[in-house]
């Protein structure tokens, strides 16, 4: 699956975070398993080298119950701190999957780009 239809997935329904959990779990920072304290370690190695994060994270407004969060990301190897991509999410955990699969797939998607030049 595509990581925009998996950024697309609503994990209110059964199974979807599975999907995100099993694409997740394919790239190298997991390949011993998924753990928060992996996901963080993996953030900060994407920040060190490349200058990617989650710069802002909206908390879901207390006024709706189905609320979600929003992870802003972005790139600012370029001193550019606009968003290159707004994620949305039921839980915390959900979120960095998403994040992470996210910023891997730009990072992979940059590099062949400044291969291919």
């Amino acid at each position: 699956m595509k990581i925009k239809k998996l950024l697309e997935l609503d994990c209110r329904i059964d199974g979807n975070l599975a999907l995100i959990e099993e694409k997740a779990s394919e790239l190298p920072f997991f390949s011993k398993g998924l753990n928060t304290e992996k996901l963080e370690k993996a953030l900060w190695k994407i920040d060190k080298k490349h200058n990617i994060k989650i710069n802002f994270l909206m908390f879901p407004s207390i006024r709706y119950e189905q609320g979600h969060y929003t992870f802003y990301i972005t790139n600012i190897k370029n001193g550019n701190s606009n968003p290159i991509k707004v994620i949305y999410a039921i839980s915390i955990y959900e979120g960095l999957l998403k994040s992470i699969l996210y910023m891997y797939a730009y990072i992979k998607k940059a590099r062949h780009n400044k291969d291919g030049e």
